[in-house]
């Protein structure tokens, strides 16, 4: 485990990680700090917490969808798998 101070609007927020996650919190602080960038820039006068509100819901829908993607896919795969096994059985 190690160490990484995480900057999020402005405050770090230290993190203890494996050291193989490093680039996936990088890119995710990125992605949050650019979140929060483009809220600002299409908002005017909130406040931080406002638009790290704005990021959560935004990700958060992204993240449900994504998986809701990923629960059709696997059912479509095992439709597909079930049929294939008829053929194979018949």
């Amino acid at each position: 485990m190690t160490q990484l101070n995480v900057n999020i609007a402005g405050r770090l927020y230290p993190l203890k990680i494996r050291k193989e996650e490093e680039n996936i919190i990088r890119d995710a602080e990125k992605l949050v700090s650019q979140k929060i960038q483009e809220y600002r820039s299409s908002y005017d006068g909130k406040d931080t917490q406002d638009y790290l509100a704005m990021v959560l819901i935004n990700l958060a829908v992204q993240w449900v969808s994504k998986g809701e993607e990923d629960s059709k896919e696997v059912e479509s795969l095992a439709q597909k798998l079930g049929e294939l096994e008829s053929v194979f059985t018949s």
